[in-house]
């Protein structure tokens, strides 16, 4: 029998140890609830857990009021299972931000009618109750539970046929499950590059731009990486070369190197955006040309001969590069013809972005 698979994300906590919403936390670019929703393999269902209605509602994602208020995660996933259509809910906390999704499918690949809920376990033997997924059936669970006021996670797993996930058989770290609850662990969370996306109709200079600002901020000292999308299949190396015919005759990839520097390609379906970032975790700053349906903070680039206006449904704008006397909008407007003036913009957002967090504590 098919397994229906949604997911849920808990946000409706009250931070008491944080003294701030951790949804709003930032890291690498985005809120802590952004990442996770991000993380989420693309299921039919994905729901919000909220202490409010009208909590994250710009998100676009349906969102799940607390149905008995003030009783903590279980309150939380009892009104998701209330909720759901799914057969299955994947139940993660909003402040895990070194999640990968690989995690959750991996979890996923144990659902099986013989279980309730399958929950993550780390090698310290720590058992991991919001990374887990519950099966709807456990609704019952849940309401008996609360009626009882018994609200530790532990105790309702007791009554519920659970299947322990370990990381110990896995290539996972144990950091992927790490939550963040004090600004102490926030602050010690590996900052790694600062992502932004050059975006834009097509033919409005994304290359142009990045070509010209990037002396500028090299110059500051920053290690900068840039990753183009190509929309058509693309030669990555010169016919005739030594690497070129090595290719040629049959070698599924292909490295070459000196003592400044190296290259290497390979033929790989399903490549995005992601694949690359992670090859680039040493610099200080990744430049993706493209990217506008991604999540990644943006820069768009408005030219008068190209377009007259943004482009619609653009998330995490934060500046527009222009040579329009745009109005009403609600970010920095750039002069696209100042390549100086850009840089600096985006300096200052990776200072932003390096800095110790985006709030006092």
């Amino acid at each position: 029998m098919i397994q229906h698979i949604g997911a849920a994300i808990l946000a409706g906590g009250q931070s008491s140890r944080m003294h701030t919403s951790k949804a709003d936390l930032y890291y690498e670019g985005n809120s802590f609830l952004r990442r996770t929703l991000r993380t989420i393999p693309p299921y039919p269902e994905t729901l919000l857990s909220v202490r409010d209605s009208d909590d994250f509602a710009d998100l676009g994602i349906p969102t799940v009021p607390d149905l008995i208020p003030d009783c903590g995660p279980a309150g939380g996933i009892y009104s998701i299972l209330s909720a759901c259509q799914s057969d299955w809910m994947v139940i993660l906390s909003c402040d895990m931000p070194l999640l990968k999704r690989e995690l959750i499918e991996y979890l996923t690949a144990f659902v099986s009618s013989d279980y309730d809920a399958c929950v993550m376990k780390d090698r310290s033997g720590r058992v991991h109750p919001l990374c887990a997924v519950y099966a709807k059936s456990c609704l019952p669970v849940f309401q008996k539970a609360l009626e009882s006021k018994t609200y530790k996670l532990q105790t309702i797993l007791d009554h519920l046929r659970v299947k322990y996930v370990p990381l110990e058989f896995s290539a996972f770290a144990d950091s992927m499950l790490s939550n963040v609850n004090t600004p102490e662990e926030y602050r010690a969370l590996p900052r790694r590059p600062v992502i932004v996306a050059v975006c834009g109709k097509k033919n409005s200079g994304k290359t142009t731009l990045l070509e010209s600002i990037l002396p500028y901020l090299c110059r500051e000292g920053l290690q900068i990486a840039a990753i183009k999308h190509d929309g058509h299949d693309f030669v990555p190396d010169v016919p005739g070369t030594d690497s070129y015919r090595l290719r040629q005759a049959g070698a599924h990839a292909v490295g070459i190197f000196s003592s400044r520097q190296c290259l290497s390609y390979s033929y790989a379906e399903g490549t995005t955006f992601e694949t690359l970032i992670e090859q680039f975790q040493k610099h200080d700053l990744i430049l993706l040309e493209g990217g506008k349906t991604t999540d990644y903070p943006k820069i768009e680039i408005v030219r008068k001969e190209i377009s007259l206006s943004p482009l619609p449904n653009i998330t995490n704008r934060i500046a527009i590069c222009t040579d329009l006397p745009l109005k009403g909008q609600n970010v920095p407007l750039l002069p696209v013809n100042n390549p100086k003036s850009v840089a600096a913009f985006l300096l200052s957002y990776v200072e932003k972005c390096r800095a110790e967090d985006f709030h006092t504590f």
